[in-house]
């Protein structure tokens, strides 16, 4: 396997110098650049410039570790190539013309150490399920959010990232070996893949504030009908100082759950959160304009 430090050698034809060879080490692996679910880049100081792309970067014995795939051009020393194994992976696929790869139908985001405290767990590994689409094979088969993936086939999913990349190796049609974690015990649950889609995501003052730093109002049934939802309520004003802000909460944002709890009505939210002692954990799910997901904060 090529490690940090590893020598390695960048070929091909910038601005049109053919087979041009720089030399340099690997700086860094799984580097996350924008590039969609997928992101799995090599870092390496070996220089690429425009032309390079496509180009093999090989390691001192004439193996083939990447290809040479990008660049950031304010910089010196930063080229980016997509690891050889990344390749392999979807070499028959590239053949026929088109990459095919397996959907769950989720939204999922890392876990931090509040929100596993929340959710009754001692560690932050696995991948927490903010949302499932209506109709797609997780929710056909039983998957809710709230859980939490730690293991698909029988292999340990460490993070968020690590489930989006091993559903993605399979196939449509292909059934995953879903081990979750709900409501504090382990459950099997095998879901048949779909193939994956274009992705898509889609200040007044409410009775029972109370001491609460945020203040919400109800969704009218044109925006629940709009989101997909059939409760939660809108955040119309936040108290900038407060742990939520801190924690990513903002004015526009639909609240569906706290601490699992539905919030049907805005009373129903200020009365949980009324019911928390200072210094708890207080858990929301949210729908924003990224999506959904889940936040945690310790209440004021």
């Amino acid at each position: 396997a090529t490690e940090v430090g590893d020598w390695v050698l960048a070929i091909g034809n910038p601005f049109g110098l053919e087979w041009s060879v720089t030399t340099g080490i690997i700086s860094a692996k799984g580097r996350l650049l924008g590039e969609g679910p997928y992101d799995n880049f090599m870092q390496t100081d070996a220089s690429i410039n425009p032309g390079n792309s496509g180009g093999p970067l090989v390691n001192l014995k004439g193996e083939v570790v990447g290809i040479n795939t990008a660049i950031i051009p304010t910089g010196q020393g930063l080229g980016f190539a997509i690891p050889v194994n990344m390749f392999k992976d979807i070499y028959e696929y590239l053949k026929k013309g088109k990459v095919v790869r397996g959907w769950l139908g989720v939204v999922v985001q890392p876990l931090d150490e509040r929100l596993a405290k929340s959710f009754g767990l001692k560690g932050t590994e696995g991948a927490l399920i903010a949302d499932v689409v209506e109709g797609d094979p997780a929710d056909r088969a039983g998957i809710k959010a709230g859980d939490i993936v730690v293991e698909v086939n029988g292999k340990i999913i460490t993070d968020h990232r690590e489930l989006t990349t091993m559903i993605g190796k399979m196939a449509p049609g292909d059934v995953a070996k879903l081990t979750i974690i709900r409501e504090g015990k382990r459950k099997s649950i095998n879901v048949k893949l779909g193939e994956r889609k274009e992705e898509s995501l889609a200040s007044r003052p409410s009775k029972g504030k109370g001491e609460s730093p945020v203040v919400v109002e109800s969704l009218t049934p044109q925006e629940k009908s709009a989101l997909g939802i059939n409760s939660g309520v809108k955040v119309v004003s936040i108290d900038k100082n407060s742990n939520a802000y801190a924690a990513g909460l903002r004015e526009g944002d639909v609240i569906v759950w706290i601490n699992r709890n539905e919030v049907t009505k805005p009373e129903v939210f200020y009365k949980t959160y009324n019911a928390i002692s200072k210094g708890q954990v207080v858990a929301l799910k949210i729908i924003s304009q990224y999506g959904s997901r889940f936040i945690a904060f310790d209440k004021n």
